[in-house]
């Protein structure tokens, strides 16, 4: 082709494309050779221009795709050739996937001369359609495996699908609710506003919203939910209906973006991530050009007019590369506009004599290129950090096996000099019995380049003993700079001590050792099945202390915690080798019997195990009295918890009552009656005025000044007195009244931190919250309306979650961000009886984390408590949490917990909790904490005149952080009268003392 002849070639944007490092075009003569080949082409098939120019086409074809190039005979003829996408050879001889879009090149006389591809690289289409794939076959598992009850549903209401959680909770078979009218699940009363949620769901009204509604669960039993409904579109894009029980977040199918994406290139230029822009020898725009457009949200020749170098006059950088064409050079620069990376191209616009007329720009979008080298910059310097000073050990290991680096930490982990190591076969420091792990780890990694493994181990210290450890493998073997497998050994062993003691104390009482209510409830349940199949009778006994929190009160946690354990022992004692007891609840024990011979004997047992544990309990030389009243139940039930239900209701009211009664399981009409009963009594309750606030105080153990309290709900019951959250919370629980006590308890508590805050008591308070309440966005609503309304500073209230609310509830975490927003504080509760934690602490958004009691109580007598607190200690100053420890009792446990470096702490060493009014009392007989620094307000001088008449005054500079503690000094200051003036005053004299509150800086000799 004359590339004189063509006009295209002397185009000033053709010139431009040529140049550009994304844009791939090759022209060809009419013979086929190549006569333009662009910057873009040599990064994607290697030559360079001066090597490609005037070779055959057939270069880049495979030989069994040369008859493609009969395409461009068919469109010199003058037919339309689609887009062809084909693969061609790069050269070093490896395939390319393209897409070509041809166009015949004319000279002025308008006859063909040759032919212009615009060549596509799909490899990134190529990954991209992959990972879509994998990522829908990674949602449709965790659909089937999730433990969120989940569904699919189409506009017409019928079932597509649901998961094995959702048949398990509504007890029927898949073949029964596919293709089932969803609405039918709920009870007749629900059903019409359901309705009315799917209409506007499939007119698109909304796209989600979610409900609180009886479904129909097994056998008709009522199971109240909160269902998310959320409108979506499945991989063809056909519009549908998710559902969830708790929470549902609906992932949108990639096949828009890869629309998206396809449509660019429906023409050379509107397909390119570009903009393409001229301006004058004055720097204004004379056109603009391009997809990349919209993404400044700019139209197309929007910036007609604009100036340009007055535009950019603030990034020097691109100015001067606009500038640059205007003296004809070409130039290039990246800029950051839209929160987009940007690469400008710009070079001399030229008129026909060759004289400069302006500029042309070309800039490209190179966010996802530039964010990529700086992930890959980021992870070398991390690999070499880690090499070079990793607490951890690290080694580098070759394709034998052998130990080429190990960091210097190896010694104090596993006791080995560096050098001993090197040259060595790491895989001989495994336990053998551990090989399996390691060739399995090793076969997932080897051959794929940055692959990473991870397993457990058993490694060899230089002592001779065996330690367990967590390894990271990395593939790094054709890396130049490594050349190796890059190991990362995280000695685990004490870790696993812990974790085996979680798993123990997840299903043991800590207090007693006996089973607690999940293990219970999972005996009961294998009870129920063997009686089905033998025709044995289970029985249940649950025996309830008898004022409990009155025995608490009298003796302090650890005498009451005593009198459990002793009632724990005789009621092992007494039992046969095939029962089982367990402690179901702050004071109350089970004791389950699998084979009763008929509610008689049941009730003839319940008797004797009221008598065997109704002595008097010795503490400290002296008998303290105890009464205890049973309830039993025997089967057939349905399940665990219907008979645990059953006996617990069959418990006398009546505290003075010593009768025993043996409740049938069956009975669920009479069962329901009565937990309606007490639920409405509860709700009765929290509306009249019964319920009230106890606040135990929480104390620094550096100083044991107290910081903060815990507010504890107590319920005056008319008739049973007052009782503790452990007789009337799992009541709230289970009926979802635990949402209406919680709002009630936390106004209770903000009313009460705003009323100490205006009187000049800044006092933290924890307020403990339920699962329930932080589902959905209703509670942060809450929570910002009550600190707007009293003016409480946000920092002063600490909510507490318990852990297993968080890993049970994945919208959990989410919501406690948007409290932390806020600033209000957040502590993670009994934090340790959850198998989790070590895993997932990091995940959770919060400030503090409370080691729970049956860790405490053992301090000083239990190594494993104390390893498990160290471990807890050691895990938040890795995270930056503070800790605290609750039920601490005795000055032994106080010295273990400040040893182990404990922050802060609340027990019965310091005070149970106590009413509102007598907390005052407590923390002004105890240095009341001062109010928390939120800004420096102004000095003020305090002056008193002299006794003579007042012609002298001694100044008094007052520094204070808050208006509070201003008021506490000058009321101090009037008492001794002296004068305190309304506002800031400011002095150039001297004055004679200087009183500071704990909060205001400090002041320099010179100021």
């Amino acid at each position: 082709m004359d590339r004189k002849s063509s006009p295209i070639d002397q185009h000033p944007v053709f010139t431009a494309l040529l140049a550009s490092p994304t844009t791939v075009l090759v022209a060809a003569d009419l013979a086929g050779a190549v006569t333009a080949w662009s910057v873009g082409a040599e990064r994607v098939y290697g030559w360079t221009s001066d090597e490609i120019v005037g070779q055959p086409l057939t270069m880049l074809v495979p030989p069994d795709r040369v008859g493609e190039l009969a395409l461009r005979d068919r469109l010199l003829a003058g037919e339309e050739v689609p887009p062809l996408e084909t693969v061609l050879l790069n050269r070093d001889g490896h395939s390319v996937d393209v897409e070509m879009h041809w166009m015949v090149l004319r000279d002025l006389a308008g006859q063909a001369i040759g032919t212009l591809a615009v060549h596509r690289d799909l490899r990134a289409d190529r990954r991209l359609q992959q990972a879509v794939r994998e990522r829908d076959e990674e949602l449709r598992a965790r659909f089937a495996e999730s433990p969120v009850p989940q569904s699919r549903v189409d506009l017409e209401g019928r079932i597509l699908e649901t998961n094995a959680a959702l048949r398990e909770l509504l007890g029927r078979p898949a073949e029964e609710l596919d293709g089932s009218n969803a609405v039918e699940l709920y009870t007749p009363e629900a059903r019409p506003a359901v309705r009315e949620a799917l209409a506007r769901l499939v007119s698109q009204e909304v796209t989600s919203l979610a409900q609180e509604h009886d479904v129909l669960g097994p056998d008709g039993a009522r199971v109240r939910t909160v269902t998310s409904v959320a409108l979506m579109h499945d991989g063809g894009g056909h519009p549908q209906l998710a559902a969830s029980v708790v929470d549902v977040t609906a992932l949108r199918a990639a096949e828009e973006r890869i629309r998206v994406e396809a449509a660019r290139y429906e023409a050379l230029l509107e397909s390119m991530p570009v903009v393409v822009f001229t301006y004058d020898l004055d720097g204004r725009c004379t056109s603009s050009r391009g997809q990349a457009l919209a993404e400044l949200g700019l139209e197309e020749n929007e910036l007609v007019g604009a100036d340009l170098l007055e535009m950019y006059a603030a990034m020097p950088d691109v100015e001067a590369a606009l500038r640059a064409p205007l003296r004809g050079e070409a130039a290039q620069a990246h800029g950051t506009e839209a929160g987009r990376e940007w690469r400008g191209d710009y070079r001399p616009l030229r008129d026909g004599d060759g004289a400069v007329v302006g500029g042309i720009g070309i800039a490209v979008d190179v966010t996802d290129l530039v964010t990529a080298e700086r992930e890959r910059r980021a992870s070398e310097a991390r690999l070499s950090s880690l090499l070079q000073y990793a607490s951890d050990v690290a080694l580098v290991v070759d394709r034998d096996g052998r130990i080429t680096y190990v960091s210097p930490s190896v010694t104090g982990h596993l006791g080995y000099d560096p050098d001993q190591l090197l040259g060595r076969s790491a895989w001989d420091f495994d336990h053998p019995d551990d090989r399996g792990a390691v060739e399995a780890g090793l076969r997932e990694i080897v051959g794929r380049r940055g692959a990473t493994a991870r397993f457990e181990c058993r490694v060899l210290h230089a002592d001779g003993s065996w330690r367990w450890a967590d390894h990271v493998l990395t593939d790094l073997l054709d890396d130049p700079a490594v050349q190796g497998l890059v190991v990362n050994v995280r000695e685990s062993t004490a870790r696993r001590r812990a974790e085996e003691e979680l798993r123990r104390l997840a299903v043991r009482d800590p207090l007693t050792g006996l089973a607690n209510r999940t293990l219970l409830l999972d005996r009961i349940g294998q009870a129920l099945v063997a009686g089905r199949r033998s025709g044995d009778v289970t029985g249940l006994v649950v025996l309830d202390v008898v004022g409990m929190s009155e025995l608490n009160d009298a003796l302090g946690q650890e005498g009451g915690d005593q009198v459990l354990r002793v009632l724990a022992a005789r009621l092992v004692s007494a039992l046969r080798d095939s029962d089982s007891a367990a402690r179901v609840g702050g004071d109350e024990f089970a004791v389950l019997v699998d084979d009763v011979g008929s509610a008689e004997d049941l009730r003839a047992l319940a008797a004797s195990l009221v008598e065997v544990t109704d002595e008097p309990v010795d503490i400290d030389g002296a008998p303290v009295p105890v009464r205890l009243q049973a309830g039993s139940s025997v089967s057939p039930a349905d399940d665990a918890g219907a008979l645990l239900a059953a006996a617990e209701q069959a418990i006398p009211h009546d505290v003075r009552s010593r009768r025993v009664v043996v409740r049938s399981a069956t009975s669920e009409g009479e069962l329901a009656q009565a937990r309606e009963a007490a639920v409405e009594r509860l709700r009765a309750g929290i509306g009249s005025g019964e319920l009230e606030l106890h606040f135990q105080p929480v104390v620094r153990l550096d100083t044991q000044e107290p910081i903060g309290a815990e507010a504890l709900v107590r319920w005056q019951h008319p008739g049973r007195g007052l009782l503790g959250p452990s007789d009337f919370i799992p009541l709230a629980e289970q009926s979802g009244l635990v949402v209406e006590l919680g709002e009630w308890v936390l106004r209770a508590a903000v009313e009460r931190i705003a009323a100490w805050y205006a009187d000049g008591r800044a006092l933290a308070v924890g307020v403990n919250l339920s699962p329930r309440q932080l589902v959905g966005e209703a509670f942060p609503d809450l929570v910002r309306t009550l600190l707007a309304q009293t003016g409480v500073p946000p920092e002063l209230l600490i909510l507490e979650v318990t852990e297993s609310a968080l890993m049970d509830d994945p919208g959990a975490p989410g919501v406690l961000r948007l409290l932390r927003q806020m600033g209000v504080r957040l502590a993670l509760d009994d934090f340790g009886t959850g198998y989790s934690s070590l895993t997932y602490l990091k995940k959770f958004p919060v400030d503090a984390i409370k080691i729970d009691r049956s860790f405490v109580s053992g301090l000083g007598r239990d190594a494993d408590d104390e390893a498990i607190v160290t471990s807890v200690v050691s895990l938040a100053r890795a995270v930056g949490k503070t800790v605290i420890a609750e039920g601490v009792e005795t000055g032994e446990q106080l010295d273990a917990l400040r040893a182990l470096g404990v922050d802060q702490a609340q027990g019965f060493l310091w005070s149970r909790a106590l009413p509102a009014d007598e907390i005052e009392r407590w923390l002004d007989a105890n240095r009341a904490a001062p109010l928390p620094a939120r800004r420096r307000r102004p000095a003020r001088l305090v002056s008193r005149a002299a006794s003579s008449g007042g012609a002298d005054e001694e100044r008094i500079l007052v520094l204070h952080a808050e208006g509070a503690s201003l008021h506490t000094i000058a009321a101090a200051l009037n008492a001794e009268g002296r004068r305190t003036p309304a506002g800031p005053r400011w002095t150039t004299k001297t004055v004679a003392r200087v009183v500071a509150d704990r909060l205001a800086p400090r002041l320099d000799p010179g100021e």
